[in-house]
């Protein structure tokens, strides 16, 4: 007799967080932040206003097989337009196709007027490359020096390409 497969795709509930830490303790890495400290996890996605996580979970026979967190950014801008303008966050899929239904869920569902990501792998941008985005684009990161420092114990000055020095530019 053949096993009968539940499939669920939903948003995460609020009584899920230990759930949810577990799975990227399992899956992820025992040592990812939001695995240890539900703090950490609250703040970066419970949504207060909708009453979930902002975790999108893919569930076979009611288990976790894949999460994919979203931060709305009215969350944190009252002058935006509630749940239309987001940035996607963790993703991790045990199920490569279960991966992929969670986006178009979470597209279909919210409509986004936006989308943001940072930190894709090339992995990543090819998934996201099936939903037609044409403007996926590698991070480019820029500092400005504090001159009047020596001593600096995260940035590396000596080894880091100079793109430009601020001094030299002419801004009027």
């Amino acid at each position: 007799m053949e096993r009968l497969t539940l499939v669920e795709i939903r948003f995460a509930k609020l009584e899920e967080a230990s759930k949810i830490m577990e799975f990227i303790k399992n899956h992820w890495s025992k040592n990812h932040v939001f695995s240890y400290r539900k703090e950490v996890l609250d703040f970066q996605y419970l949504d207060k206003y909708n009453q979930r996580y902002n975790i999108v979970l893919g569930l076979e026979n009611n288990i976790i097989q894949s999460i994919l967190g979203f931060t709305l950014l009215s969350q944190y801008d009252d002058n935006l337009e509630i749940n239309k303008d987001l940035w996607f966050g963790i993703w991790k899929s045990i199920k490569p196709t279960f991966g992929l239904v969670l986006i178009k869920f979470l597209l279909e569902t919210l409509k986004p007027k936006s989308i943001g990501n940072a930190g894709l792998s090339e992995h990543g941008i090819k998934y996201y490359k099936l939903f037609l985005y044409d403007k996926i684009e590698p991070l480019k990161h820029f500092y400005i020096k504090n001159d009047k420092k020596n001593i600096f114990y995260i940035a590396d000055f000596a080894s880091s390409p100079s793109i430009c020095n601020l001094k030299n530019i002419n801004f009027t």
